[in-house]
């Protein structure tokens, strides 16, 4: 899986770009690097990425929300 369908998904059920970049703590262009594949988060965050991309996937089957 890409950086694209994480942070894709992430964005898409729960903040815009600005909020995704505050929430991690970085540039909304370092959110665009990551969206085009142009580097990679670091690993403490991509761990958080994961973590709610395994939430947003449980939601999708189970039909709860979050």
């Amino acid at each position: 899986m890409g950086n694209v369908e994480i942070i894709v998904a992430l964005r898409v059920i729960l903040i815009n770009k600005f909020q995704f970049a505050d929430m991690f703590g970085v540039s909304r262009q370092a959110v665009s690097k990551w969206e085009s594949d142009n580097e990679y988060p670091e690993t403490d965050k991509l761990i958080v990425l994961l973590y709610y991309q395994t939430l947003y996937w449980w939601s999708k089957r189970t039909g709860k929300r979050i």
